[in-house]
């Protein structure tokens, strides 16, 4: 942390190096595709099998485990597992390594298991934060959900730690693509709520319990892979008898105190979405779908791209740090923003153009009337817009954990609430959910700046010309995509008249269109980044 600038620099990072965390992301990319396909298409079968009044009470019972998943298990498990694993490793041996990740396994079992007792027990009360302007009816019907889904924390925890030990031994493929299994029991579940005479109050009960079936299928897939590593093997239950002796293991303490800002952290960013659905909760019925549907289609581009290569980083990151190898760092980090935007910004000029499209098709049907599907449109525009920013966030996240600094990414996070708050205040009651979306994007903004101020305490320089400069030839290589699909989306209505094969055969066109035309231009104008990921694809394609 403290180390000078050698006035000799380390060679740059080798193009081996830097392959191998392309081919990374695009293993985790291919994974989270897979996912985000089955995401959709489920989405698609809850908005046509439920009315909004009961999607809403259960994307409220579903946010609520997992609200504190992300706090205490999914990002911040990984973010201190694997830094410290690496070092353990480098430094003492595998052996030690495994000892450490039994250890904190052990922890992190009994924290998870009683968060989920205590989280069922309380739900009428959590439910009253989330959504205190819930008619009776559905606020009862959000509170059954919730006592249902919240074993889906301990679950997802228990995959989290699965995860971070199979990242630090570079296994990507399992954890990337194990969500789709949760999908796969919603999309069940919900088909057999539609197919049948069910009432969708019970085919709503369903879905839940569907959901607790997808976290133990996510659990079960990462098994064999981690066998592979050495690493499935019972909890480390005498970490306990120390700590209550008050002793614990160097490595296990070392990772709880780096838990602690990475939970402060991701408890602000979750009082974000806390905000959100609460003040959603006294918008007409519905907000809280159209809210929801917006945050799930930007999350294809955010997750499968930004995740795919912030996940894939860190461990590349962090071995780096360990080396000392500053100039490393710094080069792999440009690699990541330029990477990021590459993909980012075709994804939210598309999402932003064609947003109408892609909602009337996807959901404009079945229960999701042709108001809701307008609501939706305008809410996705704000939300697309925030994209870059968002996915930045992402990759920029993972340096600081690289460093074992926790508390800068808090930072960020503290800006991103108090931004959004002013402006969802301020535009909640003139424009709705619009208001709200426009309150994410703008957090995300001021968040993203904060945090490309604070990479100078650990790589000064880290961002110089070459990033902005990457962006605007990304932007330039958007353009004749945009234009063409600008024009081509008013070739048909798209309104429920419009049949459905009509209407997802031009949108299938118009988007492939525009993902062959921007790849071609950026081959055209010589963007490396093309070059780079066209690359790892070929690669995996002619391994498998």
């Amino acid at each position: 942390m403290g180390c000078k600038h050698p006035r000799n620099p380390i060679h740059p990072v080798s193009p081996s190096s830097s392959q191998a965390v392309t081919r990374r992301a695009a293993t985790v990319a291919s994974g989270t595709l897979t996912s985000r396909v089955l995401g959709a298409a489920r989405d698609v079968a809850l908005a046509a099998s439920f009315p909004v009044a009961l999607t809403d009470a259960f994307f409220v019972a579903f946010t609520i485990p997992n609200t504190f998943r992300a706090i205490v298990a999914e990002g911040t498990v990984s973010a201190a597992l694997i830094p410290v694993y690496t070092e353990v490793k480098h430094q003492q041996g595998a052996a030690q390594a495994r000892a450490f990740f039994r250890g904190l396994m052990a922890v992190m079992v009994v924290v998870l298991l009683a968060l989920s007792i205590a989280g069922s027990m309380g739900a009428p009360w959590i439910v009253q934060l989330y959504a205190p302007g819930y008619t009776a009816d559905r606020f009862e019907t959000t509170v059954e959900l919730t006592r249902v889904l919240f074993p889906y924390l301990f679950l997802m925890g228990f995959a989290a730690i699965f995860t971070g030990g199979l990242h630090a031994h570079h296994r990507f493929a399992p954890p990337a693509f194990a969500p789709a299994f949760l999908n796969l029991c919603l999309i069940g579940a919900a088909l057999f709520s539609a197919l049948t005479t069910m009432d969708p109050k019970q085919g709503i009960q369903v879905l839940a319990w569907a959901a607790l079936l997808g976290g133990t299928l996510h659990v079960l897939v990462q098994a064999p892979a981690l066998r592979t590593t050495g690493l499935l093997a019972w909890p480390r239950w005498s970490v306990w008898k120390q700590l209550y002796n008050g002793k614990t293991d160097t490595h296990v303490r070392r990772a709880l105190k780096l838990m602690v800002p990475l939970i402060a952290g991701g408890a602000v960013y979750q009082i974000n979405i806390l905000l959100a659905r609460l003040l959603a909760s006294y918008l007409p019925e519905g907000a809280q779908s159209y809210l929801y549907y917006s945050q799930r289609l930007v999350e294809i581009p955010q997750g499968m791209f930004a995740l795919a290569i912030a996940t894939a980083s860190l461990p590349a990151l962090s071995a780096l740090r360990a080396k000392n190898d500053r100039h490393g760092l710094r080069q792999a980090f440009r690699k990541n923003l330029k990477l990021t935007a590459f993909l980012a910004v075709p994804s939210s000029a598309a999402l932003w153009i064609l947003s109408q499209p892609i909602v009337a098709t996807l959901f404009g049907h079945g229960a999701f009337h042709e108001a809701h599907v307008h609501e939706t449109t305008l809410t996705l525009r704000w939300m697309a817009l925030g994209i870059l920013a968002v996915a930045t966030c992402r990759t920029t996240v993972p340096i600081f954990y690289a460093h074992q600094d926790t508390r800068s990414p808090v930072v960020g996070a503290i800006v991103n609430l108090i931004i959004f708050g002013l402006v969802a205040w301020g535009t909640l009651f003139s424009i709705g959910t619009q208001g709200l979306a426009m309150a994410i994007t703008a957090g995300a903004i001021a968040q993203l700046i904060t945090l490309l101020m604070l990479t100078k305490r650990h790589i000064p320089g880290a961002i110089n010309l070459s990033v902005p400069k990457a962006v605007l030839r990304h932007a330039v290589a958007t353009t004749p995509a945009a234009i063409l699909a600008y024009v081509a989306k008013d070739w048909i209505p798209w309104i429920p008249s419009t049949p459905l094969w009509m209407r997802v055969s031009v949108l299938f066109a118009m988007v492939l269109g525009w993902v062959m035309l921007y790849i071609g231009t950026a081959q055209m104008i010589r963007v490396e980044e093309s070059k780079e990921l066209l690359g790892a694809f070929n690669r995996r394609l002619k391994r498998n």
